[in-house]
């Protein structure tokens, strides 16, 4: 496994490709922008407010939004 990762051949599923994944990226990024509270927004995406809130403070979908600094020049 160790050397899997030191050659980079370590593939991991993110996002929409992870197999329990209920959010597209462009959902993601919709949540992100959107400021109603949390359980509004997890009402409408049918997911919990500890999803919202874990992509709100960068918990989950962190490749994405690492992306998007990139994009805008945040980072």
């Amino acid at each position: 496994m160790q050397d899997k990762i030191n050659k980079g051949r370590l593939r991991i599923a993110r996002g929409e490709k992870a197999g329990a994944s209920k959010l597209t990226e462009a959902q993601v990024i919709s949540i992100l922008k959107d400021a109603r509270p949390y359980s509004a927004i997890a009402y409408d995406y049918d997911v919990t407010t500890f999803t919202i809130r874990d992509i709100k403070n960068r918990r989950l979908w962190k490749y994405l939004n690492a992306q998007e600094d990139k994009e805008h020049g945040r980072l």
